[in-house]
């Protein structure tokens, strides 16, 4: 194999290059944070098939090209959507209970971003390659991405990733394309407020569901009630 720092012929079984003693194994620790054009997470990933849980990916454009970032999909989505699917016993519940579950994954789709990702939003180490879906390089951007409105497609190499998010994330990936290091948020910042997203989202949806729940039951007891009038 080859050092992924000085591209010498090493051997497979060898733990440091010996020519310029780069670790081989596990993630690389950079010397210094590395400033990148642009980072966007969750972007959801529409040509794929989808239970219970959707498919997310996230974008990188730093100096090398852009890199497509396939996250992890949890299990306890699928787990949780089917509880609270069985618990109402309706299609409507099997929403619900997705929609819990995305709250749920996406905490941990931003625990997972830290183990490269500092609070400036900056790359601390190269451990996101772990689940890289595409890396394009710079000078085949132009021929292989195609951005609409609120979606981008991407082909190349015979793969093709379709990924949905709003406007404005659209137009801040083609200013990333273009060179330009588009402003992120502090991480600290962004998290606290998509956590306070997260709650008002985990309220409404456990009234929609006492809701449903309490409109069952009342449903149940009126049905009872009918039958024994009229026997």
């Amino acid at each position: 194999m080859k050092c992924r720092e000085c591209e010498k012929e090493v051997k497979d079984s060898a733990v440091f290059c010996s020519d310029c003693g780069c670790k081989l194994s596990g993630p690389k620790e950079y010397n210094s944070p590395v400033n990148i054009n642009y980072y966007a997470s969750d972007w959801r990933q529409t040509n794929t098939l989808s239970v219970a849980t959707l498919a997310y990916v996230d974008l990188l454009v730093k100096e090398d090209g852009l890199y497509i970032i396939q996250l992890p999909r949890y299990r306890s989505g699928v787990i949780l959507a089917s509880l609270v699917g069985l618990l109402i016993a309706n299609f409507f519940g099997f929403l619900i209970g997705s929609t819990i579950a995305h709250s749920v994954n996406k905490g941990k789709r931003r625990e997972l971003r830290k183990k490269w990702l500092n609070k400036n939003n900056q790359l601390a180490t190269d451990s996101f390659k772990e689940y890289v879906l595409l890396h394009i390089p710079q000078s085949n951007l132009d021929a292989s991405l195609k951005l609409r409105r609120r979606k981008v497609v991407i082909e190349y190499g015979g793969n093709k990733v379709v990924a949905k998010k709003n406007k404005k994330e659209v137009n801040n990936l083609q200013r990333a394309i273009n060179g330009e290091k588009v402003p992120m948020p502090i991480r600290d910042e962004q998290q606290a407020q998509e956590i306070q997203e997260d709650e008002a989202t985990k309220k409404k949806q456990a009234i929609i569901v006492l809701s449903i729940v309490v409109g069952l039951f009342a449903f149940l007891l009126g049905g009872i009630l009918l039958v024994t009038l009229l026997i």
